[in-house]
């Protein structure tokens, strides 16, 4: 798939000259958040599986536990993805004009004042935190509903909202607004599920998870160049 192939080819992009010194503070807090993500997980799922698991499933405990611990470590990743993502929105979107200017084969955009670009990428950001909160009461419902079908709902929940989280850099830079965003994604929404899902499945993977940030915002930019912006 078009969006795929973009994903896989991001990960050259992150050696070219250019564009090293773009990554490094998002990979700086990429290891710090996910470190601590990782260690979140890994150490409060048994104990929170034991409080909330219901007596009279304890029957379905080989069953339950692994799904219930799956979903547990997805909203984990999760969290700790948009808490990093809110910290280096900034410089995500900067990246992402970056990435934009070359694969255009235009120069470099001008530096614009950073607390510009701060105020700007916070605002945003709320928007789209406001939006996947929106999004997860259903999803919840559903998964309290359906436990045996949880992970797959939270899994879908989480590849929608990292193409809506990282495919905003490039298309906010351009003057898209958020529910245009939407629309646009709705009419690839193959392409933005599959995009999303290895998004996702990157940030689950120990240490390829420490570069799923930048790898995303590169490979949402050239998805955009190539494909989504052509709607203009």
């Amino acid at each position: 798939m078009k969006a795929l192939h973009c994903l896989a080819e991001a990960f050259t992009w992150l050696f070219r000259p250019g564009i090293r010194r773009y990554i490094l503070l998002p990979l700086a807090v990429n290891i710090i958040l996910f470190t601590a993500g990782s260690y979140a997980a890994w150490h409060y799922s048994t104990t929170l599986i034991d409080r909330f698991l219901p007596d009279w499933l304890a029957w379905l405990d080989w069953l339950l536990y692994p799904l219930i611990g799956l979903t547990l470590l997805i909203l984990t990743y999760a969290t700790f993805a948009l808490m990093a993502n809110l910290i280096a929105a900034p410089f995500n979107s900067l990246l992402a004009a970056v990435v934009e200017k070359a694969e255009r084969g235009e120069p470099e955009p001008p530096v614009q004042p950073l607390w510009r670009d701060i105020l700007a990428s916070l605002v945003q950001e709320i928007h789209k935190a406001l939006y996947f909160l929106t999004l997860a009461v259903p999803t919840l419902i559903l998964a309290l509903i359906l436990p045996p079908l949880a992970p797959v709902l939270w899994f879908a929940y989480a590849a929608w909202c990292a193409a809506l989280q990282y495919l905003d850099y490039p298309m906010a830079n351009n003057g898209i607004p958020f529910r245009e965003q939407r629309r646009r994604l709705r009419q690839q929404r193959g392409n933005s599920l599959a995009y999303g899902s290895g998004v996702s499945l990157m940030t689950t993977v120990p240490l390829l998870n420490l570069i799923a940030m930048p790898v995303g915002v590169i490979a949402a930019t050239l998805y955009w160049v190539r494909y989504l912006r052509q709607e203009d």
